[in-house]
């Protein structure tokens, strides 16, 4: 896992209680997790899963009654990602195809979690990545078309008070933030990865 990935699930692992329901869309992934102000309950995690779902998969293994709903846009990713749960025992993910939230349709979370792609399209780097699928790496121009739709959408996926964490770029905390702002959400904060660049940004539904 790279930092980030690292930062995702550390995190989330010291909140997340044994029994749990997870779910990663394509580029998302879900989980029950708790913290101290959740009783126990489902909750969901979203991230992109041509990483070939490592967050869900880390979570996964690290809490075992958790059940974990995979899914991707890519029946390739999908492939590489159940042959990864099996190689390591893990046999608590259902893995679903679909593009973001269409996998799982009506259902409300506690916790969405993202990884999604969100280099801009016309960044220089994506020259020396040239052997990843572009899907995985540039959503659009800007590189916040992502989080964007996610933060958009996930209001009608989250129970009341309900959290989304995603990842971003390390110039995106602030549009990112305010992005969640924008769909209702608050108590929005923007946390460092372990190289200590801003890479991951919280906030809770609001129940107003």
């Amino acid at each position: 896992l790279g930092l980030e990935k690292n930062l995702i699930c550390e995190g989330m692992l010291e909140d997340v209680r044994a029994h749990l329901t997870l779910i990663d869309l394509g580029f998302v992934l879900s989980e029950s997790i708790e913290t101290s102000s959740y009783a126990a309950k489902e909750m969901t995690i979203s991230g992109p899963t041509w990483v070939w779902s490592a967050i869900a998969l880390a979570i996964a293994r690290e809490r075992p009654h958790a059940a974990v709903t995979g899914t991707d846009l890519s029946p390739q990713a999908l492939a590489v990602a159940g042959a990864n749960a099996r190689a390591l025992g893990i046999t608590n993910i259902d893995w679903r195809l679909g593009d973001w939230f269409a996998a799982v349709p009506g259902r409300r979370f506690d916790l969405i979690v993202s990884n999604p792609p969100y280099v801009a399209g016309a960044d220089p780097a994506l020259a020396a990545l040239a052997a990843e699928p572009a899907l995985a790496l540039t959503p659009g121009a800007s590189g916040l078309e992502a989080i964007a739709a996610i933060a958009a959408a996930a209001a009608d996926h989250l129970r009341p008070a309900g959290c989304l964490a995603v990842e971003h770029g390390a110039g995106q905390g602030v549009a990112a933030a305010a992005l969640f702002g924008r769909h209702g959400f608050e108590g929005i904060t923007t946390h460092a990865d372990l190289a200590g660049a801003p890479r991951v940004t919280l906030g809770t539904l609001s129940s107003h």
